[in-house]
């Protein structure tokens, strides 16, 4: 029988599994593989989490996820799916509403580590936040939150920011981007609906 993480390599063996959905319940985040529903990771669990975001990079094999939390725990994690390598890869320069979206960029506009942070957009009329990366069209999305909500988009330096969604959007909650159609998916709670833009 193999442990948390793994599953039977078909001989007298155990392998990682290599695909899996992650998962976050706020004080948790959980791993299940898509084939047989197993934990597929090491759970990120211990006291005093809230994990709101998490994003992964495929090829260093790391997960990322942002903790809402007062004080030092506030901030960027990342860890790999075996439960090694945690490291609180940003953990100042956080205003006082905290982190409130995470998108890894596989071109990386801070690096993995954290250095060579920059500020791409600063408001104090909008509300930010729900990030989603698209590295082959080279833009970067995000929901406006504001009096008006609305998804927004910009080339991955911040410039050319041009709203794509400003009708029939109540509450939205979180975005996704499709790599292959480039379309923009997103969660309305108020209007109970997964909705998605066609992105020409």
């Amino acid at each position: 029988m193999c442990g948390t993480g793994y599953q039977s390599d078909g001989d007298a063996g155990c392998k990682a599994y290599q695909s899996f959905a992650i998962v976050s319940e706020l004080e948790k985040a959980r791993g299940f593989s898509l084939e047989d529903h197993s934990e597929a990771m090491s759970p990120i669990s211990s006291s005093g989490h809230n994990i709101l975001h998490l994003d992964i990079h495929y090829v260093e094999n790391h997960i990322y996820w942002v903790e809402f939390n007062q004080g030092e725990k506030n901030g960027i994690y990342r860890i790999k799916p075996d439960g090694t390598g945690l490291t609180h890869v940003i953990s100042d320069g956080i205003g006082s509403n905290g982190i409130r979206g995470l998108a890894v960029d596989w071109i990386a506009v801070s690096w993995l580590d954290g250095t060579k942070r920059m500020v791409l957009l600063k408001t104090t009329r909008d509300s930010p936040r729900e990030l989603a990366v698209n590295p082959i069209k080279r833009y970067l999305y995000w929901i406006d939150y504001g009096q008006y909500p609305k998804i927004e988009k910009a080339f991955l330096d911040g410039t050319n920011r041009v709203p794509i969604v400003v009708t029939q959007i109540s509450s939205p909650r979180d975005l996704t981007i499709d790599i292959e159609t480039h379309d923009v998916y997103w969660v309305d709670s108020k209007e109970d609906a997964i909705q998605v833009c066609f992105v020409v």
